[in-house]
């Protein structure tokens, strides 16, 4: 597999308006594609049906067309049930919680790293009509990583 762009940095927060009012005045980034409640539900979490609800930012904002393919900041807040977000705000406090990096066959690249190891915490479809695309994400872990998961995305046009 070659070595891909990370694509996204994904924060976890205890406030997320706090949170992007201080990244908007301390770094200028903004504006934010804010979702609020985003249901989970659709998503394995631990090879389970998921449960969590949070809310999120993205920045740079794509519904905005400001997207040009720079890395984006995701910060998530949870607001209930059991997430990846969750265990790591339990464990470590906020901060870092995730590396997303852009795959181009997620079952190949899944079949390659639990062979070695990887233990697939979280993972799921999402569809978006508004963009025409289908994103396919699954969370990973493993000792070497640390504290930090990773989120491997596969994006797809409809």
């Amino acid at each position: 597999m070659e070595l891909p762009g990370i694509s996204q940095v994904q924060f976890v927060v205890n406030d997320l308006e706090k949170a992007t009012e201080f990244y908007e005045k301390a770094f200028g980034w903004g504006p934010w594609q804010i979702s609020k409640n985003k249901d989970l539900k659709h998503f394995e979490y631990y090879g389970k049906k998921a449960n969590a609800v949070a809310h999120g930012a993205v920045f740079p904002d794509p519904a905005k067309g400001d997207y040009d393919g720079r890395m984006r900041i995701e910060l998530t807040e949870v607001v209930a049930g059991d997430s990846v977000a969750n265990d790591f705000i339990k464990k470590h406090g906020t901060g870092v919680h995730c590396i997303q990096i852009a795959v181009t066959n997620m079952e190949e690249v899944l079949k390659q790293v639990t062979e070695n190891g990887c233990e697939v915490v979280y993972k799921g479809t999402i569809e978006n009509p508004d963009y025409g695309i289908q994103v396919n994400v699954a969370s990973i872990v493993h000792e070497v990583f640390g504290s930090v998961a990773y989120n491997l995305v596969e994006i797809k046009k409809l």
